[in-house]
């Protein structure tokens, strides 16, 4: 909560973002396509291709990726998450 309070975004989209994704477990993508699980990870599930800038290390680290999740979020990227753009996209 104290990350979409610093960064302005809404907490509840966050959360049910977070749920969606993870289930707010630390682990590695369980969606598999074509027999190869998906390389997201963490419990923001970062899609390590889309961004190669961030390490595995930060990844699973819960606070940072929180935090970068915010960030995201208030630059207007909430959409890179599938549960975001699942639950909250028409409704904009």
């Amino acid at each position: 909560m104290e990350m979409a309070f610093k960064y302005g975004v809404s907490f509840n989209e966050m959360r049910v973002t977070i749920r969606g994704e993870s289930g707010y477990k630390n682990i590695p993508s369980g969606i598999i396509k074509n027999g190869v699980r998906e390389d997201s990870h963490g419990v923001v599930q970062i899609h390590a291709p889309s961004h190669p800038e961030i390490t595995k290390e930060q990844m699973y680290n819960p606070l940072w990726s929180i935090k970068w999740m915010a960030k995201e979020f208030s630059e207007g990227r909430a959409s890179q998450w599938t549960e975001w753009r699942k639950n909250f996209a028409q409704k904009r």
